[in-house]
């Protein structure tokens, strides 16, 4: 509902200014993280989406792995 909103009114402001204004976010690369996010009904309101897939690996693990910080 949110994405939905905020496109409608993008669009409206477009509209009257002759301008596209682009609407993205920021989203966890985790199965875990994005289970509380509606990822497939927000996706067709956005013009861009960055799947933050940094920090994979960390104190939790036995290892270092690539993208640990």
């Amino acid at each position: 509902v949110l994405m939905k909103s905020l496109r409608e009114k993008l669009d409206r402001a477009g509209a009257a200014d002759g301008k596209h204004y682009l609407l993205s976010v920021a989203a966890p690369s985790s199965g875990y993280l994005l289970r509380g996010m509606e990822t497939f009904q927000m996706q067709k309101y956005l013009d861009y989406v960055n799947i933050m897939s940094y920090d994979l690996h960390g104190a939790w693990n036995e290892y270092v792995g690539p993208n640990a910080s």
